[in-house]
């Protein structure tokens, strides 16, 4: 019996939601290491997972389509991780994770720059 996680359609859609996130990403200009720098790379990691997880995958091929490799100034509003791109994208509103981050919490400071609740929650 195969894992359903590792089986080749789902490997393929995996893969394939990277390679878009990633092109989603380019477009306004975001910073991969920038984002990936934001709460410690939680923040960044829950970004991949919410595009993986994502229903409009069409409308999102379909929006780069549109830009034919050009750049946008911002990502479009259907996209769950539009907050995300705007923080990350922002140099004067990146704030890196820093001390007081273990105060608060992971989950409020991705909240808190993110706009939206957790995708994970932790144990």
């Amino acid at each position: 019996m195969t894992d359903f996680c590792y089986s080749w359609p789902q490997l393929t859609r995996v893969l394939g939601q990277a390679a878009q996130m990633d092109r989603m990403m380019d477009a306004p200009g975001v910073s991969p290491a920038r984002a990936a720098r934001i709460d410690r790379g939680t923040a960044f990691y829950e970004a991949r997972t919410r595009c993986i997880a994502c229903t409009a995958d069409r409308s999102c091929r379909a929006w780069l389509s549109r830009l034919a490799g050009g750049k946008a100034p911002a990502p479009p509003a259907f996209c769950a991780n539009a907050d995300f791109f705007r923080v990350a994208g922002d140099p004067a509103g990146f704030q890196p994770a820093e001390e007081d981050d273990e105060a608060l919490g992971i989950e409020q400071t991705v909240a808190a720059r993110v706009g939206q609740p957790p995708f994970c929650k932790r144990t």
